[in-house]
């Protein structure tokens, strides 16, 4: 498979329409994740300040709720990689409709033709599997 096109299942128009899908819902987590920072760095500097000031650690732990906040910025990261994941991958597969090679479409992201290639076919054979379903 390797330096060819990998045939689409859905038509150059639908895999558009993905591509745009997948690219907005990253904006989206992205500006959610954008704002969890902010609140993340407002935590982090009242708890530097408390410290600075001698409140206890354990105190300030508390205090800022540090334990559901780091879990929150966590969660979030792991919605931005999974929103990046899938725009990558529709990117692809439209890349790949439009006549690019899997050399191609690896070089233009700066990944392997190997990572691309398992990954293009991994999504197209859940996408089958999902199908029969």
């Amino acid at each position: 498979m390797t330096g060819h096109s990998v045939p689409p299942e859905a038509s150059p128009e639908e895999l558009r329409a993905q591509a745009v899908h997948a690219i907005d819902e990253l904006m989206r987590v992205v500006a959610e994740v954008r704002d969890e920072l902010h609140n993340y760095e407002t935590v982090l500097k009242r708890g530097r300040r408390d410290l600075a000031s001698g409140t206890p650690a354990v105190e300030m732990v508390a205090r800022t709720r540090a334990g559901a906040v780091r879990a929150s910025f966590s969660d979030r990261l792991s919605d931005i990689e999974r929103a990046r994941a899938l725009s990558r991958i529709t990117m692809w597969r439209l890349q790949s409709s439009e006549g690019s090679t899997i050399a191609d479409i690896a070089r233009s992201w700066g990944f392997s033709r190997q990572l691309v290639s398992r990954t293009l076919a991994d999504t197209t054979a859940r996408a089958d599997d999902s199908s029969r379903e």
